[in-house]
């Protein structure tokens, strides 16, 4: 226990450091960011070196985004939180009087729908949310955005998986799903049909994990899950199905 809560102090540390000493052309840190490896960590996962508790699922994003994207709303709630104990952090969530976007909202009917409800009001100690860039957006755009920003984090991603062992690594988007497996060692395989891969994926043993991609839950990441589906089913019915049959193991 106390090793893997050093091994987590350490890592953030060596996250910061890697913005704030070596140049990114699009990325900065974050000073917000003091309790946590990611601010997207504030949602689920506050709190890990505490108790260092077996986390389930690890959730990964792309990255975080723009910290003024909201008017530093957000950034508001983070400091909030900076300001509390340990045995304080319930008191104020992730979401806290924010208007919640697309992404935000579909996550918590997604997570409702494995067994995790009202995840916007309460933190669950098996749950970790990350991006698999540490960094911040120093621009309001993705487009000038490259792979190789997003994986230069590669190996402080490693280092958290290693201390995380969770069972389930699960992959928002097929780019943060290739980076994730070049960053633990497997050859990228050839997607071309991104939502037929989805439901048909058997999972990817690392370690203790099985590593898994689903749609984006994004207004262009679920507006791409409905594409050549033929049903009647919306893009956030059938985002449930793909997430039930990788924890439930149904269709």
């Amino acid at each position: 226990m106390r090793d893997k809560k050093q091994k987590y102090l350490s890592l953030i540390e060596r996250a910061r450091q890697n913005y704030e000493y070596k140049k990114h052309a699009n990325f900065k840190w974050c000073d917000e960011c003091k309790k946590a490896i990611n601010l997207w960590t504030y949602w689920q996962g506050l709190g890990y070196e505490i108790d260092t508790p077996k986390i389930r699922i690890l959730l990964v994003g792309q990255d975080w985004g723009n910290t003024d994207f909201d008017g530093g709303k957000t950034l508001k709630n983070i400091s909030k939180i900076n300001l509390l104990s340990p045995n304080e952090y319930e008191k104020i969530q992730y979401l806290d009087g924010l208007k919640p976007f697309v992404t935000d909202k579909n996550l918590v009917e997604l997570f409702a729908s494995i067994g995790y409800p009202n995840i916007d009001k309460k933190r669950y100690s098996d749950l970790f949310f990350t991006n698999i860039s540490l960094g911040y957006r120093t621009i309001n755009t993705s487009a000038h955005i490259t792979k190789a920003e997003i994986f230069t984090d590669k190996e402080i991603f490693k280092e958290l998986v290693e201390i995380l062992e969770p069972k389930y690594i699960i992959a928002l988007g097929k780019m943060t799903y290739e980076i994730i497996l070049e960053a633990l060692g497997f050859k990228t395989p050839k997607i071309s049909l991104f939502n037929d891969f989805i439901f048909t994926q058997n999972g990817l043993k690392y370690n203790k994990s099985k590593i898994y991609v689903v749609a984006h839950p994004g207004g262009m990441g679920s507006a791409n899950r409905k594409k050549g589906d033929k049903s009647n089913k919306t893009s956030i019915e059938l985002q449930k199905e793909d997430w039930i049959k990788i924890f439930f193991n149904t269709t």
